[in-house]
């Protein structure tokens, strides 16, 4: 279970920091909260939307280059995001199958795994 999402899995997807645009028309909207307690160890930046509470997007310390956002709140086709690597797979409910041709991870890999 995803403690981050409240829910059995999140699917997220992780790009090139500069390819990661957020459109809003009030500048003061996406807040930041750092997260010193995950289990991996890392400090993660967590934003969200100020209006709603939605997460945005998550960048770790130790990876600034990188931004990971929640699946759904990209605009357009989802087909695409089909999930490559699973994550914490230690904690997966038993109900929740197994994703073809993913790569699986107990835990959060650290950048050499």
């Amino acid at each position: 279970m995803s403690k981050s999402t409240g829910a059995a899995f999140g699917t997220m997807a992780a790009y090139k920091t500069e390819q990661v645009t957020v459109t809003e028309t009030e500048a003061d909207v996406l807040k930041t909260y750092i997260d010193t307690t995950p289990e991996s160890g890392n400090t993660l930046k967590r934003s969200f939307c100020g209006k709603c509470g939605s997460p945005v997007k998550v960048q770790r310390g130790s990876d600034p280059e990188r931004t990971v956002i929640p699946v759904g709140i990209i605009d357009g086709d989802k087909d695409s995001f089909k999930p490559q690597l699973e994550f914490y797979c230690k904690r997966k409910a038993g109900w929740v199958g197994a994703i073809e041709d993913s790569k699986t991870f107990d835990a959060m890999p650290t950048s050499s795994d």
